[in-house]
């Protein structure tokens, strides 16, 4: 409850504080009629990311990541890759690409445990970590991540992977790649959550640099009406100018 804004609960009353709830973990850790430890140890360590005293909460996560049972060692690898996203996330600039790469090493090795976290909110870790491997450039990472969800699909290459292997292959310039592997620019996915617009972009502008312009016309013809108003006079623009460029 302490992870989440509750309505009615006074910020500023020094037992909600930061501090006073490091203390009660502290506490419960300490007490030897506390049998399960291992949600206080976590806690602790995100309440220590919050006073940025990252050193000590790195301590704790690695610390967690020894675990003998495998599912809980898994979730420890999966609590420090998030931990290790969130020290790489800075305001108006792009993450830091080092954390980055340090949270792909630790969803690989959860990966490599060979059993699913056992807490709940990190049953999501694959596509995490695909998602963290291709912000850290490492792609053959992501490629790695993205063939055991098809895996464990069976053999079934869902929406969610064919747009990471589109982002991959705009990153590396493979534009052929780019049209092979994004769904196409009308598909009904949800747009802000799914399938972005940027993403979709994407297809038109590989489109355009493979010189397939039939096949951009039809592109620019839905992102005109997919895009948002900031937008839309561009696509309007572009599609109204290549239909006169080839006579339609």
């Amino acid at each position: 409850e302490w992870g989440q804004e509750q309505p009615g609960v006074d910020p500023l009353n020094p037992a909600y504080s930061y501090e006073a709830r490091l203390d009660l973990m502290d506490k419960g850790i300490a007490d030897p009629k506390v049998v399960n430890k291992i949600p206080l140890h976590f806690h602790k360590a995100w309440l220590l990311d919050k006073l940025e005293r990252f050193a000590e909460a790195e301590q704790i996560y690695l610390m967690q990541t020894a675990n003998t049972n495998a599912a809980e060692r898994a979730d420890a690898f999966v609590n420090y890759a998030r931990f290790l996203e969130g020290r790489a996330a800075r305001y108006y600039t792009p993450a830091w690409k080092p954390y980055l790469k340090q949270a792909t090493a630790a969803y690989l090795q959860a990966l490599a445990v060979g059993v699913g976290p056992k807490t709940p909110g990190n049953w999501g870790y694959r596509e995490s970590a695909a998602n963290c491997a291709i912000a850290a450039g490492d792609f053959n990472a992501a490629r790695t991540v993205l063939d055991m969800i098809v895996a464990g699909s069976k053999g079934t290459t869902n929406d969610f992977v064919r747009i990471r292997l589109g982002r991959i292959a705009w990153a590396e310039r493979d534009y052929e790649g780019v049209v092979a592997f994004y769904p196409p620019v009308d598909s009904p996915l949800n747009i802000r959550e799914q399938y972005p617009m940027e993403d979709r972009a994407n297809v038109a502008k590989a489109l355009k640099l493979l010189g397939r312009e039939e096949e951009l016309l039809k592109a620019l013809e839905v992102l005109k009406n997919k895009v948002d108003r900031n937008w839309r006079s561009y696509y309007a623009f572009a599609y109204d100018r290549l239909k006169a460029k080839l006579g339609k």
